[in-house]
């Protein structure tokens, strides 16, 4: 995982020091992201753009892109439609 997602909640140090020591749990904080990320583009990007730029952060890998698309234009995105990518 690149960076500190939850900068909103703790710095990076303690997320450093939490994530060292097995507090986080990588799925939740990249499904976290995932839907940040996809709240602050939905106004001005389509959905296609999203999930091309999510795929090309190697955030997820889609089981199928175009039902990816489709389901996160409908608001009915679940954690099963993809893969996390393995960094």
């Amino acid at each position: 995982m690149r960076g500190n997602p939850l900068k909103a909640y703790v710095s990076d140090e303690q997320f450093q020091l939490l994530w060292e020591n097995g507090f986080l749990n990588e799925r939740a904080i990249r499904d976290y992201y995932i839907r940040q990320k996809f709240s602050k583009l939905k106004e001005a990007t389509r959905p296609k753009e999203i999930i091309d730029q999510l795929i090309t952060e190697k955030i997820i890998v889609p089981n199928d892109r175009q039902s990816l698309t489709v389901k996160m234009a409908e608001g009915k995105l679940q954690t099963s439609d993809w893969k996390l990518a393995i960094e």
